[in-house]
């Protein structure tokens, strides 16, 4: 009779410690080695995934703050999530966790380092063109003007163009002057800003003279 008890309690023994394995192997763990590359308006999460045990597959990325996420599915070792929507000049950081065949999301990961997304700077407003004629530089135009948005990043200087000029020329504030002109002539000026994003686009064109 013990010996018929045992043979059945090893019946049951085996299955459920073959399931108990099964479920153990289906358990996702948060990713690792998580990494946020900051974009305009954008941040690409990059982070291992858990292939050794053969877990995970589907992937949730989060922003703090404002909850903004990104998803992805793979079977690769190392994968790279894209999070729009992101406001820029604001300093996020991220999570992220994994779902096993089991169908449980794990524990977020440990946050990354703080990312702060930026784009290019938007285009100035040009109110007044004046000029001034100098003997030696000939008419020197003022080029007066309001800065748009940074989107995210200090504005480090300002490029203006002249139709028929020369090269462009830079200056850190408004108004900026462009030497070289023809006097009672028309130009056509255009000013960009410049931040850590690069080169913004122009602005409308200013008909003025140099006079």
């Amino acid at each position: 009779m013990l010996s018929t008890r045992r043979t059945t309690f090893a019946a049951i023994a085996a299955p459920l410690a073959l399931v108990s394995l099964l479920l153990v192997g289906c358990t996702a763990s948060p990713p690792t080695g998580i990494h946020a590359v900051a974009g305009d308006g954008s941040a690409v999460v990059s982070f291992a995934t858990d292939t050794a045990a053969g877990v995970a597959f589907d992937y949730e990325v989060r922003s703090i703050p404002g909850d903004h996420t990104g998803f992805a599915t793979g079977s690769t070792s190392s994968l790279a999530v894209r999070v729009d929507g992101l406001d820029n000049g604001t300093e996020y950081r991220f999570v992220v966790r994994s779902r096993g065949r089991d169908g449980y999301w794990s524990e977020w990961s440990a946050p990354t380092g703080p990312v702060t997304p930026k784009g290019r700077p938007a285009a100035p407003t040009i109110s007044r063109v004046a000029g001034f004629v100098d003997l030696e530089s000939g008419c020197t135009a003022r080029v007066t003007f309001t800065p748009g948005s940074d989107n995210g990043a200090p504005i480090t200087g300002y490029e203006v163009s002249v139709s028929g000029g020369s090269a462009p020329v830079r200056g850190t504030s408004s108004p900026i002057e462009v030497p070289g002109l023809t006097p009672h002539t028309p130009y056509a000026f255009t000013v960009r800003a410049i931040n850590a994003a690069g080169a913004g686009p122009a602005s409308a064109v200013f008909t003025g003279s140099c006079s």
